[in-house]
């Protein structure tokens, strides 16, 4: 049995009935293939080393060593390389991101600091919600502590 669509098309199909409704299980029409087809490659991952002075281990190692000296705590030394691993792939992935970095002088510095400061406070709200509370709040918009008294 043929259904009207395929009656007028002239090409075969197979349909389905069901609940009165007519299922067309392959296209009226054949599948054409694409004018052209556009195969991408991912370019290799752009690394702030290779375009900066700036070494992100080192950086997150003083974050985390400044927010543990902050709060008189120790905090885990897998957050290090989670905050490495965020700002590697925040700069392969954030053109925006890689202007800050790559800014004049110390600003690209300064401005990873901010943004570590940033993600290890928000990992301090989710993971350690007690110590987050005791932050004060420009620390977790990325400006440094401030200095202890002795």
């Amino acid at each position: 049995m043929r259904s009207v669509g395929q009656q007028l098309s002239g090409v075969a199909c197979q349909s389905a009935h069901v609940m009165g409704w007519i299922i067309e299980l392959e296209p009226l029409m054949p599948q054409s293939r694409p004018l052209a087809t556009v195969k991408r490659r991912r370019s290799p991952p752009v690394r702030i080393e290779a375009d900066t002075p700036i070494l992100p281990r080192a950086v997150a190692a003083a974050v985390c060593d400044e927010a543990a000296g902050g709060l008189g705590t120790e905090l885990p030394v897998e957050w290090v390389s989670m905050l490495e691993a965020r700002a590697r792939a925040v700069y392969s992935r954030n053109p925006k991101f890689r202007r800050l970095i790559r800014g004049p002088g110390n600003s690209g510095r300064d401005w990873l600091w901010a943004f570590s400061r940033h993600w290890l406070a928000a990992r301090l709200q989710r993971d350690r919600p007690s110590l987050y509370g005791w932050l004060p709040s420009a620390y977790k918009v990325g400006h440094p502590l401030p200095a202890r008294a002795a």
